[in-house]
């Protein structure tokens, strides 16, 4: 390797740590409580084994050129995996629910296993945390749950916002609903109970009108304010557009229903390449200052999933600039509870 590629490799790596790396360090990301809630697994520690590392460099692009330590660095920056079997004894059914959710920290699982309570408390649910990039292990740990309670379907949820992100292909894949891995081809979930997924959010009403409400929270005259839409997006530009499409249908909704001066709506891709995500926040930082020059007020609405995961960096995205920002996630709304059993019970219908 010369001098010039070690530079280049060298601040891949650094680019790719501060990316990855949320809010807290990898110690607060991955520490567990002193004492494991019922229903819950252990974490699941991230494999840095030379086979692993080889395979998630063969798998992931961004990654093949990452000198290895610098590559366990990011793996232990993110949450690791691990399931949350979350229903109560006496909830009974032969439907189960299985859950897909990121994952970011203690605070913002708990909180979201406690929106979910509604739903667990009238059919067997299960919440599978992480990625599964380089192990399935959680996944299967929460179908098994869902098992031993007796459910003959388990009907599985991912609340992001469309199939074109690499994540919904690796659950896809895992849950044996495609046949190529998008990241690690780990071992594929078994089970006595026929497994289904449910579609993703796309353009679904019951998503638009949270971010409307959202918007509504934080607006005192609609015609003087810009809305701009903020979601995470997919990290690769190949996905980005058909996703992207899919939230400016939500966008339209919000602009037709909300009647705001404006709606705008945007993907930062938080996992992008670091000059991807560099250019996605000039293109966010442009529709604040562009607003701002006509004389509107900006109401920022992230479309996350989880409270206190991406909104602070959002937030400093725009340092230095005037608007109003929406805190909450889609989970902490009503109608997301109201759509996870819209979708169960479309996918039983379909078969």
């Amino acid at each position: 390797m010369n001098k010039n590629h070690r530079h280049v490799t060298a601040a891949l790596a650094s680019c790719l740590v501060m990316l990855f790396a949320p809010v807290l360090h990898s110690a607060d990301v991955n520490a567990p409580p002193a004492e494991l809630q019922p229903g819950r697994h252990p974490m699941i520690p991230h494999d840095h084994s030379p086979e692993m590392t080889a395979k998630l460099k063969a798998a992931i692009p961004v990654f093949d050129k990452v000198p290895d330590p610098a590559l366990h660095m990011i793996m232990n920056m993110m949450r690791a995996d691990y399931a949350w079997y979350i229903s109560p004894d006496r909830t009974k059914g032969k439907v189960g629910v299985l859950v897909l959710n990121h994952g970011i920290n203690e605070a913002s699982d708990v909180l979201f296993t406690e929106r979910l309570a509604p739903i667990a408390r009238t059919r067997p649910t299960a919440i599978s945390f992480g990625m599964a990039m380089t192990t399935s292990e959680a996944l299967q740990q929460a179908v098994d749950d869902l098992n031993a309670r007796g459910v003959s379907t388990i009907v599985a949820v991912d609340p992001e916002s469309s199939e074109h992100k690499s994540i919904y292909r690796q659950w896809q894949y895992i849950l044996g609903q495609r046949d190529k891995a998008a990241y690690v081809a780990v071992p594929l979930v078994t089970s006595k109970a026929r497994i289904l997924m449910a579609e993703p959010i796309n353009d679904d009403p019951l998503i638009a009108k949270i971010l409307l409400d959202h918007a509504q929270a934080l607006s005192t005259d609609r015609r003087k304010e810009a809305v701009i839409i903020i979601a995470h997006g997919p990290e690769d530009d190949v996905d980005n557009p058909p996703d992207l499409a899919e939230v400016r249908k939500l966008a339209a909704w919000v602009q037709k229903k909300g009647r705001f001066a404006s709606v705008d709506a945007l993907n930062i891709q938080d996992d992008a390449p670091p000059q991807v995500r560099a250019a996605n926040v000039q293109a966010f930082r442009k529709l604040v200052t562009d607003a701002r020059a006509q004389g509107r007020e900006v109401l920022v609405v992230p479309y996350v999933i989880n409270a206190q995961g991406l909104q602070p960096k959002l937030q400093k995205d725009l340092a230095g600039l005037e608007f109003r920002f929406q805190e909450n996630g889609m989970s902490d709304h009503p109608n997301f509870l109201k759509w996870i059993d819209k979708r169960v019970k479309e996918t039983l219908r379909k078969g």
